[in-house]
């Protein structure tokens, strides 16, 4: 397999958090940044994402090859390798591969591209359903505000059902979270 082939079955297989994870398991994160382990930091420098990684303060960053690659003081190959086996990929790392090795790996690759779409679209039909509700409930609370009653004679029922709503969708977000 070509370097690129490689490069492009590794990433689709193993993401940064999963290597991070395997190869750093003693570093607990916090909203997806860990201390560096390439220059052995002990603040939260080193931010993450599924395919990339960016210390702050090393200035080191990458994909999780390049992560290995620092990690372990590998060459590409050594840290395609080590992924190879860590994360049990069966890539011909040192060789070329056959038809049906070539076969999974497309079908590993097309399966992870599915993977990542389908997340994607979750991931935006929750940001929709949440940012939904909070222009709900500003509205509501713009409404309340502005229609306040006086005193107790002059509260309607318009504004309890509105005062409830809002409740209800202050819970939901609530929920939602």
């Amino acid at each position: 397999m070509t370097p690129t082939e490689l490069s492009a079955a590794v990433r689709s297989a193993v993401t940064v958090p999963a290597a991070i994870s395997m190869y750093c398991p003693e570093l607990t994160p916090r909203m997806k940044r860990i201390p560096c382990p390439i220059h052995n930091g002990t603040d939260y420098n080193l931010s993450y994402t599924d395919e990339v990684w960016h210390c702050f303060v090393c200035g080191e960053g990458g994909d999780v090859i390049k992560f290995v690659e620092d990690l372990f003081h590998l060459t590409f190959s050594g840290a395609v390798r080590k992924l190879s086996e860590d994360f049990a990929l069966g890539l011909p790392v040192d060789r070329k591969a056959t038809i049906a090795e070539q076969r999974r790996l497309d079908e590993k690759r097309l399966q992870a591209a599915w993977d990542r779409k389908a997340k994607d679209l979750i991931r935006a039909a929750y940001e929709l359903k949440y940012n939904a509700l909070w222009d709900e409930y500003a509205r509501l609370d713009r409404w309340l505000t502005e229609h306040r009653p006086k005193s107790e004679a002059d509260l309607t029922d318009e504004y309890a059902r509105n005062l409830k709503a809002r409740e209800l969708i202050s819970e939901r977000i609530d929920n939602e979270l």
